[in-house]
């Protein structure tokens, strides 16, 4: 008679290991085998084969020679968890050889990313007071990740008992299957005859919401990401946090071979039925909100992925057709595909879905639609104007255009100028007109306030100059003042879902900014008044800022580049123009003597009492803003507004009648030393020359 497939591989269906140091145990494992021989015989027709050690192991020998060879020979593994367990050596050792039996016998057998072969029984609870190893800590995270069989409290023998123990057959025959058929092919027929108890190892994993810690380590260990969404709200948060994981553990390939993206084109965000309507009971709100939740989804995956990603490896884009699912396709370093499909109800959010996860069918069913849609979708970069400054002051000369991607990207010394736009946005709050700035989340000034600003685009151009026939035939187009206030409404629209203020947006100045190896940029600075009774979703970390605070911050800002100066590699020239400048932003702000111990570190004083001052400035001129119960500092003032606070953003509060803004200025205009420090200040930054030949910002 022929060996089954059962006899040929294996010598034991089931390995129990346990810690003799638990001599209680020892009735509870002989009533647990005898009830496990009894179902796996009723489930299957075949006794089971099952290995228990009922006596110490007492040397190496007997453990390379007995122990090593039946772990070997055993399809599945049984732990009876005990605080004993963990601090036994030899059951330490049982358990690692077993794990490595494990990982390697799922992926030669194709059992999916949550199948196991080792099945935790809990019958004691583990010492809470443990002292655990590194080592001991890795082991019971092992096991906690999977499910265990709870027998604790529950008396041996009684019914209670009995079906638990059923349970966990039915889970470890299931899985047998999968290794040994056709010798189990009567287990998914008989398990309803075992007290109705389904077979719980899943085909499919499903689950509800959004488990960051899952999404986190699948997007860690995966090779390639393509992402099927419709606002994918979030994802940023987990693609940050895990390229610094991937860099943690390999900083030379910490990103993916490829990151794909896809939104839903946004011509068809208004035939999506589901995600907001729980919140937005009328669809011309819901629409809104969805357009603004995209469209900062896309701000912040852009932004990081300019900073983070490799050229080449990742893209952000558009499917204009009804998808044939959402969700994540992982393309993991030993060619599984693991799917994830996502199903969402009409009347819940997007982060209420149902996730569907498994691996990929033998045919790459699935894989094949996640390409699909990727060859068929389009680039959705934004394409920004390039040229360069005109003769007039406050004009522009459109030249060109570029990807988004492409642009302000560190060593490339190229010689275009980019156009951008400031919005000094504002309001009537409880007391009077009240600045409203964000705090930078995602972006190359992380923790900056920032009023909204962005890149003049193409779309705003052509919009322009459908209204302006002959524009773009002019023989050198200057961006005219209708495809500035086109930029203002579509970032206002994008950003927070503005649709229009009290009244237009008007024009405050315009001014250069300068950088030494990348373009230069070209600024319009407008200011818009926002309804008072506007609503700024939490996301978009904008909050009303007084003039005193606004002044803390950009102080702080000053104490911190100073402190940086110290202790940078500058040559003496260097050193000189850095100690000048930085000397004019203290005197700006009042700090007279601290400007003069500046002065003197240029000419090569000592730094030991300065920094010590420096160290100390910064920490009593911290700003904290909250939101969700977040505390989030504020480190300083995004680039050009920092440089032209007191020139621009100053004049314009007091235009405004912002409490404290006008006082401000009086006081600097008394002071002649102040006053003379804002003016040289300004000078300064307008001064290309000046300004490229330090490497660093001050």
């Amino acid at each position: 008679m022929p060996k089954s497939v059962r006899d040929e591989i294996w010598s034991y269906d089931l390995f129990i290991s346990y810690s003799h140091h638990d001599e209680f145990l020892s009735p509870f494992i002989d009533k647990l085998v005898h009830r496990i021989r009894a179902t796996f015989r009723e489930l299957t027709g075949l006794d089971a084969r099952i290995f228990v050690d009922h006596s110490a192991v007492s040397n190496a020998m007997l453990w390379k020679q007995r122990i090593e060879t039946a772990l070997a020979a055993s399809a599945a593994f049984i732990v009876v968890e005990s605080t004993s367990y963990y601090t036994s050596e030899w059951c330490q050792k049982e358990l690692d050889a077993f794990l490595i039996h494990d990982s390697q016998r799922k992926s030669y057998y194709q059992l999916l990313p949550y199948e196991s072969l080792i099945f935790p029984v809990r019958r004691i609870g583990l010492d809470p007071d443990l002292q655990a190893s590194p080592d001991q800590r890795r082991r019971i995270q092992e096991l906690s990740q999977r499910q265990h069989t709870d027998l604790t409290d529950i008396e041996v023998g009684t019914l209670e008992f009995d079906e638990r123990v059923d349970r966990l057959v039915v889970d470890i025959a299931s899985v047998l299957q999968k290794l040994m058929q056709p010798d189990f092919t009567s287990v998914q027929q008989n398990a309803t005859a075992i007290a109705d108890l389904p077979v719980t190892t899943p085909l499919v994993t499903t689950y509800s919401g959004v488990d960051s810690r899952k999404l986190l380590q699948l997007f860690c260990d995966a090779q390639s990401v393509t992402v099927v969404g419709i606002t994918n709200e979030g994802l940023a948060d987990v693609i940050e946090a895990a390229i610094k994981e991937r860099r943690r553990r390999n900083a030379g390939r910490y990103f993916w071979d490829n990151l794909h993206i896809v939104f839903l084109a946004s011509e068809l965000l208004p035939l999506v039925p589901y995600g907001l309507s729980a919140e937005f009971p009328d669809k011309p709100s819901a629409l809104n909100e969805r357009a603004r939740r995209v469209n900062s989804s896309k701000r912040q995956l852009t932004s990081l992925l300019l900073r983070e990603g490799l050229p080449g490896r990742w893209m952000v884009s558009s499917y204009g057709y009804a998808p044939p699912l959402f969700g994540i396709l992982f393309s993991m370093p030993d060619g599984k595909r693991i799917i994830q499909i996502h199903m969402m109800h009409p009347s819940r959010l997007e982060a209420d879905r149902l996730n569907i996860e498994f691996v990929d069918r033998a045919d790459e069913y699935f894989e094949l639609a996640f390409r699909d849609i990727v060859e068929t979708s389009t680039d959705d970069h934004e394409i920004v104007l390039t040229g360069s400054p005109g003769i007039e002051r406050g004009s522009f000369i459109y030249r060109g255009s570029r990807f988004r991607r492409s642009v302000l990207v560190e060593g490339k010394n190229i010689s275009d100028w980019l156009a951008a736009v400031i919005i000094v946005t504002w309001r009537i709050g409880r007391n009077g007109p009240e600045p409203l700035l964000q705090i930078r989340n995602s972006s190359r000034e992380t923790g900056k306030a920032s009023h909204p600003s962005g890149y003049l685009n193409l779309r705003d151009y052509q919009a322009a100059s459908d209204n302006e026939p002959g524009v773009q035939e002019s023989r050198e187009p200057v961006v005219s003042h209708a495809t500035v206030s086109a930029s203002v409404r579509r970032e206002l629209m994008d950003q927070f879902g503005i649709a229009a203020g009290p009244s237009p947006a008007a024009m405050l100045d315009s001014a250069n900014f300068y950088y030494p190896d990348k373009e230069n940029m070209f600024f319009y600075v407008l200011k818009q008044e926002i309804g008072s009774t506007f609503q700024f979703a939490a996301d978009t970390q904008m909050f009303p800022w007084t003039v005193s605070e606004l002044l803390e911050v950009r102080r702080h800002q000053v104490y911190l580049n100073a402190h940086a100066a110290l202790s940078s590699e500058l040559t003496a020239r260097q050193r000189a123009k850095v100690a000048k400048l930085i000397a004019l932003n203290l005197t700006a702000h009042g700090d007279i003597e601290l400007a003069e111990q500046v002065e003197d570190w240029a000419q090569g004083t000592s730094a030991a009492g300065l920094a010590s001052r420096l160290a100390a400035g910064i920490e009593s001129t911290r700003i904290y803003k909250y939101r969700l119960g977040r505390e989030l500092q504020v480190v300083g003032i995004a680039g050009l507004q920092y440089r032209t606070f007191f020139k621009i953003q100053m004049a314009a509060y007091k235009s405004i009648g912002v409490a404290g803004a006008a006082e401000e200025l009086a006081a600097i205009e008394a002071d002649s030393r102040r006053a003379d420090a804002v003016e040289l200040m300004a000078e300064l930054y307008e001064d290309e020359g000046f300004i490229t030949s330090f490497p660093m910002e001050v």
